[in-house]
Formats: structure tokens, sequence, C-alpha cells
């Protein structure tokens, strides 16, 4: 199996738009997580919080059996660098 990918979506985004390249990236082999942001899809309802969104996509890390690649677009991208640094996940 591929190294497992975790995508981040940008702001006012949400994981659906990664379907296409979600697909891509199975097909290669990859296991795919593409966690919501607070106040994104199916979080829409959650307040935005720096700190909720850097912990969900730690969680997403956390559940791959291997260290994943990350990949976000905007602030997507941001946070998944931040979750990165601080080392959650």
């Amino acid at each position: 199996m591929a190294a497992p990918v975790v995508l981040v979506h940008g702001f006012g985004g949400s994981p659906g738009e990664w379907v296409a390249v979600a697909g891509i990236l199975r097909d290669a082999r990859h296991e795919v997580r593409a966690p919501p942001l607070p106040g994104h899809g199916a979080r829409a309802g959650t307040p935005f919080r720096v700190g909720p969104a850097v912990e969900g996509i730690a969680e997403a890390i956390e559940a791959c059996p291997a260290p994943p690649i990350l990949v976000g677009r905007g602030l997507g991208g941001h946070l998944a660098v931040q979750a990165a640094v601080t080392g959650e996940g």
C-alpha cells in the first residue's frame, strides 16, 4: 500500500472539493482522509477556531496506519503545516 494521504480543504470549502483527487490517489493505492474543518462541510454548525481545526487534522493523521503525506489548499495548507510543526498528530 502506498503512503496514506490527508487532504485538507481551504476556507469556505469542504472535503468534497477533493473528490476527484481522492479518487486518483485511491486508484494509486493510497489510503485517503479528508477531514472537515470546523465551520465547514459536515461541521458547518461548529464555529471555526484554529485549535479545533488543527486537532481535527491531528486526528486524521493519527488514524493513518503510517505517517501520511499532508496536502492542503489555502487555509488547509496553513493548518496542515501547523499540525505538523506543533507535533499534533
